[in-house]
């Protein structure tokens, strides 16, 4: 079945079809006299498209002195205007842009973005959806986001993180109204500079003492979170520091997808929800781990890797809960933010350390850019004593 246009596509292609005009320059005023024109303009009313003759100002007569001044002000004019699709299209509001983006965009996306974006939509970026996209510039952005409050906290500003994230999926849906032909401009967000921010939260490295002292302290944990149990996250633990794996690629992980002495990407397993699609284009990837480590997943029966006793595996915020933070806090090495996000970090650091380049650590961990790698990167102190001590020696 053909899909139908939706009423913003059958009206931006009407106005795609008008004719070109090109009016007369009149003159008007009573003290100062200025000139004008009068084209027949299309405006996009909550009816639906309207067309209807409109006064447009051109500037002064004693300004615009000669007839070359006067045919490039209206030719300024009147490019927008005759330019039909585009000039129309400016005056879509960012609500149908949003409509159009939630109907064939958010689907596609990982069910954990789609929960990001729709919260982000509705509690924040719902403040101008009213604006028309033509009254969107940078200036207006960089005003809305700076007097942006939290939800339900009168006075609360947003957090710098999270109006980091609203830029991001706004710019996306201007991207998006660029690429459907429904805005001709530029995107607005790029202009917009939200000043320097500060990391939410600092990103501690654990040492090799402190990471002996927690993966003990794993192994002797009795917690039982739906079947999975100290033990257990141990071996998560460590298939991250061996691989730099999400934890929701971990815990997707399928007997299948152990070969050899690797393990493949084939798929995520987010909070009761299973997809094959990778978060980013580059999440399809073998990594090797070992034939221990290989040995140890392919130990454990069944088809899912880490299966509770649901017939699951299990939420990553109960073992966040109930099994990782307790052994963190008990052995001295919890710190706010503290994680299994944290073993990814750890693993790009230890990988750079170790020789890897950042093309490399790149694919092993599924980044699409060197830059996020080098965001992941954090300063380990005795890679920084090493390289101090070879400088000492060329000095002697």
């Amino acid at each position: 079945m053909t899909a139908q246009p939706s009423t913003v596509e059958r009206i931006l292609y009407a106005c795609e079809m008008q004719r070109f005009q090109d009016p007369s320059i009149q003159i008007g005023g009573a003290k100062r006299k200025y000139y004008y024109i009068r084209p027949v303009v299309s405006r996009i009313t909550a009816r639906g498209r309207e067309r209807g003759q409109e006064v447009i100002r051109l500037g002064w007569c004693d300004e615009l002195n000669t007839p070359r001044k006067r045919e490039a002000a209206k030719q300024a004019v009147m490019a927008a205007i005759n330019d039909g699709r585009g000039f129309a299209a400016a005056q879509l509001t960012l609500s149908q842009i949003i409509d159009q983006y939630k109907r064939s965009v958010l689907p596609q996306l990982a069910t954990s973005t789609q929960a990001k974006y729709e919260t982000h939509l509705r509690n924040h970026i719902g403040g101008i959806a009213t604006c028309q996209l033509c009254e969107i510039t940078p200036p207006l952005i960089e005003e809305w986001l700076g007097k942006a409050e939290k939800v339900g906290k009168p006075g609360e500003r947003l957090g710098d993180e999270t109006r980091a994230d609203v830029l991001h999926i706004l710019s996306a849906l201007f991207e998006a109204a660029r690429r459907w032909r429904m805005y001709e401009g530029p995107n607005p967000c790029r202009d917009v500079r939200l000043g320097r921010r500060a990391p939410a939260r600092a990103k501690v490295m654990l040492d090799a003492e402190q990471l002996r002292r927690l993966l003990d302290s794993l192994s002797c944990c009795a917690a039982d979170v739906g079947g999975i149990t100290g033990p257990d996250v141990r071996l998560i633990v460590e298939v991250a520091l061996a691989t730099g794996w999400r934890v929701s690629e971990i815990l997707g992980l399928r007997s299948a997808a152990l070969v050899g002495d690797s393990i493949e990407m084939r798929g995520r397993w987010h909070r009761g929800d299973w997809s094959e699609i990778a978060k980013t284009p580059a999440g399809y990837r073998r990594n090797v781990i070992g034939p221990e480590l290989a040995a140890a997943l392919r130990a454990r029966k069944g088809d899912w890797v880490f299966c509770g006793t649901g017939g699951t595996p299990p939420d990553d915020r109960d073992i966040q809960q109930h099994i990782l933070r307790p052994c963190a806090e008990s052995v001295g090495v919890y710190h706010e933010g503290f994680g299994m996000h944290a073993f990814r970090r750890l693993y790009v650091t230890l990988a750079q350390a170790a020789g890897a380049s950042l093309a490399e650590i790149g694919k092993w961990s599924g980044h699409t850019s060197s830059a996020m790698t080098q965001r992941y990167t954090m300063v380990d102190e005795e890679r920084q004593r090493e390289i101090l001590a070879g400088i000492t020696r060329r000095k002697q």
